[in-house]
């Protein structure tokens, strides 16, 4: 799968999933379904949100993220905040300083 690569996107939200083909990019959005659209060669900064204008691409790269999210079955946790998942990560490294990581 040559110049295709997946990228999760920040977390906490981790119900969204994205997609690289080429310089287009799309976000999926798993909780609203909603789709966004980008041409990072022209838009690098993600500012001009090409889903409406191009259905076909959004259809093309929408696949391979559904796929993906079959493959892997990427929970949806509603609850998670940027709190929880901060304190989630701390414990993690807690863990791993105690087996000696740190």
């Amino acid at each position: 799968m040559s110049g295709l690569s997946y990228e999760s996107l920040r977390l906490p939200p981790a119900y969204k999933v994205s997609v690289v083909k080429g310089k287009g990019k799309l976000i999926f959005d798993k909780i609203s379904k909603e789709h966004e659209l980008y041409d990072l060669k022209t838009d690098p900064s993600e500012k001009n949100n090409l889903a409406k204008a191009q259905p076909e691409l959004v259809s093309e790269l929408d696949t391979l993220i559904q796929n993906f999210i079959e493959i892997v079955a990427l929970p949806v946790d509603k609850s998670l905040t940027l709190a929880k998942a901060t304190k989630r990560l701390q414990e993690e490294i807690q863990k791993l300083k105690s087996l000696g990581y740190f």
